[in-house]
């Protein structure tokens, strides 16, 4: 018989190997259908970079955003890489583009919060969107996601 010790790893065990949703693991992607599931596997297949495709305050149309767990690979020797949140933006042309922002991924969540169908339910069918950037004292640039 197990003592008290073993009996809880193994809970725990057991429980970890369930999946976790995690507030930054999000999507308004369905996943009801496999066109959903091949949806948000292309995304993240073939995005490009949202900071190579779109300048601060030029306008772009979001039909659905995914995000998932990602890692933030460190550019210098010595310095490890850092989790981060992969947010993934599917456009109204059918691309995709993806950040690793975190303030990015912040507003992103924000959005999906307050607008769970994107936009999907106006005439448009999609939201209209834009970079934001602020400039912070120590050098560092925080962008967001803003509706126009």
């Amino acid at each position: 018989m197990p003592d008290n010790n073993e009996t809880t790893n193994y809970e725990l065990a057991t429980m970890s190997a369930a999946p976790v949703y995690a507030l930054e693991c999000m999507s308004t992607i369905g996943a009801d259908t496999v066109e959903d599931k091949k949806r948000a596997l292309r995304a993240k297949n073939a995005a490009g970079s949202l900071a190579r495709r779109f300048d601060p305050g030029e306008p772009f149309e979001v039909v659905d955003i995914l995000q998932t767990r990602g890692t933030m690979r460190s550019r210098q020797m010595g310095v490890p890489d850092k989790p981060c949140i992969n947010t993934y933006f599917l456009l109204s042309d059918g691309t995709a583009v993806m950040s690793q922002s975190s303030g990015i991924a912040e507003s992103a969540q924000d959005l999906m919060s307050l607008f769970p169908g994107l936009g999907r339910d106006t005439e448009d069918g999609c939201m209209l969107v834009t970079i934001s950037e602020q400039k912070l004292d120590n050098g560092n640039i925080v962008k967001k996601v803003v509706p126009v």
